[in-house]
C-alpha cells in the first residue's frame, strides 16, 4: 500500500475531506430532508442515494490516496536501447536514476512520477499514471453529490416560499429557513426544527468549499 506519512498538511487535508463529506450527509439528513419530509419513504430514498454517492466518493478518494501514482524506482538504470543511441539519457539527480519520458520529480513524494499531473494535498498523493482514474472518479462523485445537494436545497427553498405564502393568507408568521409542514402534513416541533437552519447554512458552506 502506498501512503505518505511524512506530510502533516496532506494528512490533515485528507481527513478534512472525509469529514466534510460525512458532515454533508448529516446536514442533508437532519437539516433538509427530515424537517421537510419527516420519517417517510421519500426522505429515506434521498438519504440512501446521497449516502451511496458519498460512499463512492470516499472510496475513490481512498483509492487515489493509497495507490502508487507511478513512482519510478530509485537508482533506476537506463534502458538498454538508450546505450546504443546517441541521444542523451535524461537522468534525475535527486532520484539518482533514469527519468522516463513524461515523468516529473515530486518534492513531496521525493520520487519521479510517471505522467505526473500535480501533487494534490486533498488526497495526500500525487496524481499520476496509476491513480488518475480514481482521482477523476472522486471529482465526479463529489460534483454529483454537490449538485444533488444544491438541487434539494433549491427545491426546499421553493417549497418553503410556497408554504409561507399559504401561511400568510392565514395571517401566520413564518420564517424562511424554518422547517414547515410538508406535503404529507408532517410538522415537527422538536429540537431538529431549531437546528434545521444551522444545518442548512453549514451544508451551503460545505458545497461552496467543494
Amino acid at each position: 500500500m502506498w501512503i505518505l506519512m511524512d506530510d502533516p498538511c496532506g494528512i490533515v487535508c485528507a481527513c478534512w475531506t472525509h469529514s466534510l463529506i460525512l458532515f454533508g450527509n448529516f446536514a442533508m439528513a437532519y437539516g433538509v430532508l427530515i424537517p421537510w419530509y419527516g420519517w417517510t419513504a421519500p426522505a429515506a430514498l434521498h438519504m440512501t442515494i446521497f449516502g451511496i454517492l458519498s460512499l463512492l466518493a470516499m472510496l475513490s478518494h481512498l483509492s487515489a490516496m493509497t495507490t502508487n501514482p507511478g513512482a519510478v524506482p530509485l537508482n533506476c538504470p537506463a534502458p538498454s536501447m538508450a546505450d546504443e543511441s546517441r541521444c542523451p539519457v535524461p537522468m534525475c539527480h535527486r532520484c539518482d536514476g533514469y527519468k522516463p519520458p513524461r515523468a516529473h520529480h515530486c518534492s513531496q513524494c521525493n520520487r519521479c512520477i510517471l505522467k505526473m499531473d500535480h501533487h494534490c494535498p486533498w488526497v495526500n498523493n500525487c496524481v499520476g499514471q496509476n491513480n488518475q482514474k480514481h482521482f477523476i472518479l472522486f471529482l465526479c462523485y463529489t460534483l454529483t453529490i454537490s449538485t444533488y445537494a444544491l438541487m434539494m436545497l433549491a427545491m426546499r427553498a421553493v417549497s418553503t416560499v410556497s408554504a409561507m405564502e399559504h401561511l400568510s393568507q392565514r395571517n401566520r408568521p413564518g420564517a424562511l429557513m424554518r422547517p414547515l409542514a410538508g406535503p404529507n402534513g408532517y410538522s415537527s416541533h422538536s429540537g431538529t426544527d431549531d437546528a434545521g437552519p444551522v444545518f442548512v447554512n453549514c451544508l451551503l458552506f460545505f458545497e461552496v468549499r467543494l
